[in-house]
Formats: C-alpha cells, sequence, structure tokens
C-alpha cells in the first residue's frame, strides 16, 4: 500500500469511529439546526472555543447563498451542509468517512433540505468534478490534512469565475502553542487529538495558497483562543470559575491588543478567483 493509500486508511477509520461515537449518542433534537444559529448541538463545547463566531464569519464572507452552488469539503457531522442548504445554498457534500456521509445525509432530511444536500464520499485530495461548477467551495479543518500545491489548483479549478473558498482551520502562527503541541499533548496525562501525521496549518502554507490563487489569500480571525486551550487538555481548568476565567481572558486580549488576534489557534483562510 502507497504511502498515500495508508494515509486515506488511517483518516478515514479515525472520522469513521469519531462520528460513530457521535451517532451513537446523537438525539434527533440534536440533529436540528435552527435557522440563525450558528451552535452545532452535536458539539456543544464549540461555542466555548469561539467558533461559533467563525461559522458566522465564514457565512458573512460568503453573502447571498439563495441559488448559489457550494462545496463541502470535509462535511464531517453535516452541519456546515445543512446550515448553508437553509440559507438557500446547492451544496455538495463530500467525506472520505462514509459514516460522516451517512450522518450529513441524516441531517440534511431531519431539517427538510435533503433535496438541496448531495453526498458523495470522495477525496478531497482526488476531486471529481467538472471544471468551474460550484460558487463557493467551504471546509472546516481540512487543508491541513491535505498536499496543498496538489490541491490547492483543483479547488481554484473547480470554482467560478468570481467564486470564493473560505476555510476554517487551525493556525500554527503562535510559537508558543505549538512547542506545547509538539511537546505536552499525547504525554503527561494531556490528551492528542487527531491523527499523527495533521498539523496546524502554518503561514508557509496559506502562503502556497495565496501563489496559487493569485495573491487572493486573506486571513481572518474571528476571535483570540489561547488560554481557553488549557480547559480542553488540562483538569484544573475544566470547572466553571476556570472556564469563565480563560474565556474572559482571552476575549479581553481579543478587544484590547488588535494586533495579537493573529496568534490565535483558529483562522478562517479566505481564497478569491
Amino acid at each position: 500500500m502507497s504511502e498515500q493509500s495508508e494515509k486515506l486508511k488511517t483518516e478515514s477509520e479515525f472520522w469513521d469511529k469519531n462520528i460513530s461515537e457521535m451517532l451513537s449518542d446523537a438525539e434527533r433534537a440534536d440533529l436540528f439546526v435552527a435557522d440563525n444559529s450558528y451552535d452545532d448541538k452535536l458539539k456543544p463545547q464549540l461555542p466555548f472555543y469561539g467558533l461559533d463566531k467563525a461559522v458566522k464569519m465564514c457565512l458573512d464572507l460568503l453573502g447571498d447563498l439563495n441559488g448559489k452552488k457550494v462545496l463541502d469539503c470535509g462535511c464531517g457531522n453535516g452541519f456546515m451542509s445543512t446550515l448553508l442548504a437553509k440559507k438557500g445554498a446547492q451544496v455538495t457534500a463530500i467525506d472520505i468517512s462514509e459514516k460522516s456521509i451517512e450522518l450529513t445525509r441524516n441531517r440534511a432530511l431531519v431539517n427538510n433540505v435533503s433535496d438541496q444536500v448531495i453526498t458523495v464520499v470522495m477525496d478531497f485530495e482526488e476531486l471529481e468534478f467538472e471544471d468551474e461548477s460550484f460558487d463557493f467551495v467551504v471546509g472546516n479543518f481540512v487543508l491541513h490534512h491535505i498536499e496543498l500545491d496538489k490541491t490547492g489548483p483543483a479547488i481554484k479549478q473547480v470554482l467560478k469565475p468570481g467564486g470564493k473558498a473560505v476555510f476554517i482551520e487551525t493556525s500554527a502562527q503562535n510559537r508558543l502553542l505549538m512547542l506545547a503541541r509538539d511537546g505536552l499533548t499525547g504525554r503527561f496525562g494531556v490528551p492528542k487529538y487527531g491523527t499523527d501525521d495533521e498539523a496546524p496549518l502554518s503561514l508557509e502554507q496559506t502562503q502556497i495558497l495565496g501563489k496559487l490563487f493569485d495573491g487572493k489569500c486573506t486571513l481572518h480571525y474571528p476571535s483570540f483562543v489561547f488560554f481557553r486551550l488549557l480547559a480542553g487538555y488540562i483538569r484544573f481548568f475544566k470547572g466553571p470559575t476556570m472556564m469563565r476565567l480563560v474565556y474572559r481572558l482571552d476575549s479581553a486580549i481579543y478587544n484590547m491588543f488588535p494586533g495579537l488576534r493573529r496568534f490565535t489557534y483558529y483562522k478562517i483562510v479566505e481564497l478569491g478567483k
């Protein structure tokens, strides 16, 4: 088996397991996506990390979605695909995980948008669409899994002229966070999330995308997430008092020191054609 095939198999198995656990705990009400909410009930912890703000910013960047054709790369639990469809988009949702596709299909059905969501098991690095098929391409935490010099041109190719791609990503721009990630996670009782071959998106990688998209690459920072990460890894910070403290500290830094926003753990990559 080639290295790429082994990587794909590992990623697929990881997300099949992740989604299977989510499916076993999910109730029908959890699959519902409110029209004007950016809160995924299947992942109730995400607003704490500011990812509801990231989703809102993505939709704001896309603008009017009515009748637009959108490719959702790595659709996961189907939240973004369903939300896009409820905003009027015609969505094609792809994922390497069959379980993710199953959940996305079920979620679209529960939210009465199944006629607006097409689901396909497909590798993001092997897009099988005609040129200029989509008005928009979106994805959550997928760019750092792929070979950008290979898939970047394919993203641009499937976009219509004037189209846009918007991705929520983890960021490697904070060296202190990266040192902690490399030296602490998976050791000393500190959990490690994700697969071994993934890493947050670096500034150098976004520069690659900038060249591929003729300089039309903009980074956005919807919130400052730094101290909040302690609550996800260290038990001492998991209590409500400490969680409120780190949340307020991050929020204060975001509001008082705009120059530090780029050192957040989450960023949005906006690409234009």
